[in-house]
């Protein structure tokens, strides 16, 4: 039977589908509705560290697997929404593809069943990138006082540290160096998208 629902699996997936039989249904139905809180942007990371300690009976490697699973979750929950899958389709290709007990295929129907519609608008309605969220802008004005080449020597630069919030809750720390030019030409585009926006 041709697949309705899952296209273009990507390698790894079907292998998830003996570690999802091995979480316990509770703990699964709390993963899908957090990895469908995290589509529909309603959550700002997935806590796979949380999912890591719950199962840590359950699967093994349990970090690795863990976070194949969540992608797994969301391909599926993703996929659905791309079709607007029913209930019934979904459930089939799991089924066919996870190889998914039945107790873990209900689990996904009820989620589906409540949540299916809610996922299927987000996707269809463009919001805002799942991407990192800026938490710090530190810049100062530094001078060289040593170089290899003396032509560098006290000329000015801007120093620029950025704190991001990743999707997974995690700050990394971005740093870069402007030369005067750049930092005017950087100050320019802000300002054009400044301008920009007070037209909206």
């Amino acid at each position: 039977m041709p697949l309705k629902v899952l296209k273009d699996i990507p390698r790894g997936l079907v292998e998830t589908g003996e570690a999802i039989n091995a979480i316990p249904s509770g703990l699964l139905l709390e993963m899908c509705q957090d990895v469908i809180a995290w589509i529909t942007h309603s959550a700002t990371f997935l806590n796979t560290e949380y999912y890591q300690e719950m199962c840590f009976y359950y699967v093994e490697p349990v970090g690795q697997t863990i976070s194949a699973v969540m992608d797994s979750i969301q391909f599926i929950f993703e996929c659905g929404a791309k079709v607007k899958a029913t209930s019934a389709h979904l459930v089939s290709d799991l089924k066919q593809v996870l190889l998914l007990s039945q107790d873990k295929l209900q689990v996904f129907q009820e989620v589906w069943e409540s949540e299916g519609s809610t996922l299927i608008e987000s996707l269809q309605t463009p919001t805002d990138l799942s991407i990192g969220k800026l938490v710090a802008f530190d810049w100062k004005l530094s001078v060289a006082i040593s170089s290899s080449s003396c032509k560098n020597l006290t000329s000015a630069r801007v120093d620029v540290r950025l704190k991001v919030s990743n999707p997974d809750g995690q700050v990394t720390t971005h740093s870069f160096s402007l030369s005067l030019p750049e930092f005017h030409n950087f100050a320019k585009q802000i300002r054009d998208m400044v301008h920009i926006l007070e037209t909206v």
